[in-house]
């Protein structure tokens, strides 16, 4: 595995965890109606759509 297709990966499984944290905190927000979770929603999103951005680059380069 090289070092291009290795950061593709990364970003992947980023997205990924990402993916689920939006998902496990938008429950738990629906669910405690709790405002601190809100933010943590927020850096799931964020993270997410950089982590989404990085892994269509790398994908590109590592092709």
């Amino acid at each position: 595995m090289n070092k291009k297709t290795l950061s593709y990966q990364i970003c992947k499984w980023l997205f990924l965890l990402s993916i689920f944290s939006l998902l496990f905190n938008g429950v738990l927000y629906l669910t405690l109606e709790d405002k601190n979770l809100i933010f943590s929603f927020i850096g799931a999103i964020g993270i997410g759509i950089i982590s989404g951005i990085g892994a269509l680059i790398t994908r590109k380069n590592a092709s």
